[in-house]
């Protein structure tokens, strides 16, 4: 069985479920190498909701681009399928996408990959494991674009 994903936004968006699939699918299949059986949440959120969440969980009072919650955990222990949520500020997402001079969707989908692969183990807080992540991130854009 493969990934089942949710995917919500708030407001209407170019983004929609199949581009969302199509990454999820990717990004899985590049960092994992097999198909998962879980599900996963996405969402995209305003500015102001997202503050709320890094407050809250990282004590941080402004918004981010992207937060990703893993789905199991000593608070949760019941969520074995649940790989997790990701949230990607849409405020954020535009800003950086006019900063980069590339689209809404590319920056949503850099994003969402990059959330993604913070669930599946990888991170970026050391040079060695930024440098295996920031690969991986830029192989996967490049496969996903070759798709869409």
């Amino acid at each position: 069985m493969a990934i089942k994903v949710f995917f919500y936004s708030a407001k209407p968006s170019s983004i929609n479920k199949k581009i969302v699939d199509l990454v999820v699918k990717q990004t899985i299949s590049l960092a994992v190498g097999k198909n998962l059986s879980s599900e996963l949440s996405v969402v995209l959120l305003p500015d102001s909701s997202v503050k709320v969440l890094n407050k809250k969980y990282r004590h941080i009072d402004k918004p981010t681009d992207v937060l990703s919650f893993p789905g199991k955990s000593e608070k949760m222990p019941n969520f074995d399928n649940f790989l997790g949520e990701i949230v990607i500020a849409r405020g954020v997402c535009q800003k950086q996408a006019k900063i980069h001079k590339h689209s809404f969707k590319k920056e949503f989908i850099i994003l969402l990959i990059h959330g993604l692969l913070h669930l599946l183990g990888y991170d970026h807080k050391k040079n060695k494991e930024a440098i295996i992540m920031e690969s991986l991130e830029a192989k996967i854009l490049k496969k996903v674009y070759e798709v869409v």
